[in-house]
């Protein structure tokens, strides 16, 4: 509860401000418990402290579909098709109380399908989730910017609204992926536009640890491998009803992990060299490389400073670049067939709290 109660409470806090402006509105605020299926011997505690707050919890009793799973589970029990809107966030994911003023209101467009928001850190004084801060913002805050702008926007799972016509629309969340969220916007993408809404609307915990971190890198690449595999005809057949923009842009994001193979030549080559004589680059003398190398070099990173400056520092490149082995590993998983399961980054570290908690009462648990 010290991770969910702040969630339970903020989405409290956002549902009462929208009623406040739209009392005709009907808003109901729901845990989707998978403890039980999950052997957590604590699921009990959470399923009555929820429901002391004076939320709804549901607990799941067959498990299958990992989140996709437990989603569709709630939404089919209690209706939420059709008409609906789903407003979905990870347990440690806190609403602004204006989060469903500011994310109801492009439904108005009967063309928007989803609206997506940032996922910001609020326990950065811990060096590895500062790290992953930066290395967050410089993809919500200048990537997916710049999707949307092509229409090429995804669900990216939590902090996010979707309306239930859209899933009803491809029968369910898919569950194929550990990414499903991006498998569901591919599948979508020709028929609705999924909008990104620019600002700080909620805020999480980062990985408490480089051990974390790592798990949680392999488990996105891993996704977007698994959804490359299954979803690469609709990026490249003719009769795909994607545009052209929206196949740069999903095919550009499926192959960003590819990088980790990238990274580890640029980490072996100076060691093959120190320890052989090989060079990396045969035929050009160093004066004809760097002629050739540092206009490539400083044009690329004059722009990413351009387009990153204010938003991500210097931290999220090399956090990308000493995630190679989570990269190349996540690929070589999918490459094989080998099976592996859901896997959550810990928000606490040695059992203890990795920020402050609540103040002493404050929950009914």
């Amino acid at each position: 509860m010290s991770v969910l109660g702040p969630t339970v409470e903020g989405a409290i806090a956002a549902r009462s401000e929208y009623l406040r402006l739209n009392p005709e509105a009907r808003v109901h605020s729901m845990v989707c418990n998978d403890g039980r299926v999950a052997g957590n011997p604590d699921w009990h505690l959470v399923e009555s402290c929820v429901r002391e707050l004076g939320v709804t919890c549901i607990t799941r009793t067959v498990g299958g579909g990992a989140k996709a799973g437990n989603i569709e589970n709630v939404r089919h029990l209690v209706g939420a098709t059709g008409d609906a809107l789903l407003a979905v966030f990870d347990a440690d994911m806190v609403p602004t109380p204006d989060f469903l003023v500011a994310t109801l209101s492009p439904f108005s467009d009967p063309a928007v399908g989803w609206v997506q928001t940032a996922q910001y850190y609020r326990n950065t004084d811990l060096p590895i989730a500062r790290w992953a801060a930066d290395q967050q913002a410089l993809f919500y805050d200048v990537l997916c910017a710049g999707k949307a702008a092509r229409n090429a926007s995804f669900i990216c799972g939590t902090n996010v609204v979707i309306r239930a016509m859209v899933l009803d629309s491809i029968g369910w969340m898919p569950q194929d992926s550990v990414t499903e969220d991006f498998a569901a916007s591919i599948r979508l993408a020709p028929d609705w536009r999924g909008v990104y809404l620019e600002g700080k609307f909620a805020e999480g915990l980062g990985p408490v640890d480089a051990a974390n971190y790592l798990k949680q890198q392999n488990r996105w690449a891993r996704g977007t491998f698994e959804v490359l595999k299954t979803h690469w005809s609709d990026l490249v057949h003719p009769r795909s009803r994607l545009t052209g923009a929206q196949r740069l842009q999903y095919s550009l994001s499926c192959t960003h992990y590819i990088s980790g193979f990238r990274d580890l030549v640029y980490l072996l080559t100076p060691i093959i060299f120190v320890v052989t004589q090989i060079p990396a680059v045969r035929g050009a003398d160093a004066a004809g490389f760097l002629r050739h190398f540092l206009p490539y070099f400083l044009f690329g990173q004059s722009a990413f400073w351009a387009a990153a400056r204010g938003r991500s520092t210097w931290r999220g490149i090399i956090a990308g670049f000493i995630s190679f082995p989570a990269f190349a590993a996540a690929a070589l998983t999918v490459i094989s067939g080998s099976r592996s399961s859901f896997t959550i980054t810990a928000k606490q570290r040695d059992g203890s709290v990795s920020w402050p908690g609540p103040r002493e009462g404050h929950f009914p648990c």
